[in-house]
């Protein structure tokens, strides 16, 4: 039984729970769309830039925008807009090709977290992204994340919280899909 469904659309950033998901050939639809980079072009994670956390991201129900916020900060960004400069990042140490979203939304990131950056889109018709899977011994499509799906189950996360002294939430595991049996 499906407990929760998630989707991330800028990664690092905050989730957005939703009712109901809509599963393309490269994951789910709107998930890790967007990423924050430094002018080199490599992703700029929570890790190196723990403001990023403080970032929320929501979903208006039938509108094409995405809605930012931080604090009184709040930006949006139109989710059927592919124009943009085309350039390169740089994803777990391969060049994949992306859609840079212009100045006025790097200057907005740029003062949440404290460092010049650049907010690139993926555009999964246009340039595709694949690794290699291990698992199923083939390229996989994917966007900005490791695996196209992430799900965890419910009982999982209560087995691993029963061990830890400050339980976990659901969402440091940054879960499509949260599962229960029964």
């Amino acid at each position: 039984k499906i407990e929760s469904l998630f989707v991330y659309p800028v990664k690092s950033c905050a989730g957005v729970e939703v009712d109901w998901m809509r599963i393309e050939w490269y994951g789910p639809r709107l998930d890790h769309q967007f990423m924050i980079v430094d002018h080199g072009g490599r992703p700029m994670e929570q890790k190196d830039h723990p403001k990023l956390c403080l970032i929320k991201t929501h979903l208006p129900c039938n509108s094409h925008t995405l809605m930012i916020a931080a604090g009184s900060a709040a930006a949006e960004i139109r989710l059927n807009n592919r124009e943009g400069n085309i350039t390169t990042a740089i994803l777990e140490n391969e060049p994949c090709t992306v859609i840079d979203q212009g100045d006025d939304i790097a200057e907005f990131f740029s003062d949440i977290i404290g460092a010049s950056c650049r907010l690139v889109r993926y555009d999964p018709y246009r340039f595709p992204r694949r690794r290699w899977s291990d698992t199923v011994s083939q390229h996989i499509p994917v966007s900005f994340t490791y695996y196209p799906l992430h799900v965890i189950t419910r009982e999982s996360l209560d087995d691993l919280n029963g061990r830890l002294e400050e339980p976990l939430s659901a969402d440091r595991f940054r879960p499509n899909i949260i599962v229960v049996s029964g």
